[in-house]
Parts: structure tokens; C-alpha cells; sequence
């Protein structure tokens, strides 16, 4: 068995303009829950695993560039044969 106390969240956006006709916006949540748990604890969960989410992939990306590595240069061995012009092969058509 699954437990997910909350059943349905629906949003609203609306746009809100002040005295100076700039736009800002206001969103509306409505969060339905079964009752174990009320609707603010269930936003103020899921914002905090939201954040926690957000700050592991900050820590990962540091990491990342922390923990570049450095192309390595091989040194290859050319076999003398490797270098021989085309036209020394005596290939025929």
C-alpha cells in the first residue's frame, strides 16, 4: 500500500497590476488532503523535498567541476609500416 495523504492540488495564476501598471502574479494552491495530514503541512513538505532536490544538484554540479579530470596524452608506438605513402603500397585497381 502506497500512503499519499494528499488526493488532488489544483493552481490559479492571476495577474495583479499597482498603480504604476507594472504586472505581478499571485498564484493560488488548493490542496485536497485525506486528513492525516493538513493542506500547509503538505506544502510545507513538499517544498522543503523540492529544496533539498534543488540543493543536491548544486552540490553535484560542484563536485563536478570540482572533480574534473585532466585529459591524459598516450603515447601510441608508430610501427615503421604505418608511414608509407600510397603510392609505395603497389596496390592495384
Amino acid at each position: 500500500t502506497i500512503f499519499m495523504p494528499v488526493q488532488k492540488v489544483d493552481f490559479k495564476i492571476e495577474n495583479i497590476y499597482d498603480t504604476a501598471n507594472n504586472i505581478t502574479e499571485r498564484l493560488f494552491l488548493d490542496i485536497w488532503t485525506n486528513g492525516s495530514i493538513l493542506p500547509n503541512e503538505a506544502i510545507k513538505s513538499a517544498a522543503q523535498i523540492t529544496i533539498d532536490l534543488f540543493t543536491l544538484l548544486l552540490e553535484n554540479e560542484e563536485t563536478n567541476k570540482s572533480n574534473t579530470l585532466e585529459p591524459k596524452t598516450q603515447s601510441i608506438s608508430i610501427e615503421p609500416y604505418t608511414n608509407i605513402a600510397i603510392e609505395e603500397l603497389q596496390l592495384s585497381v
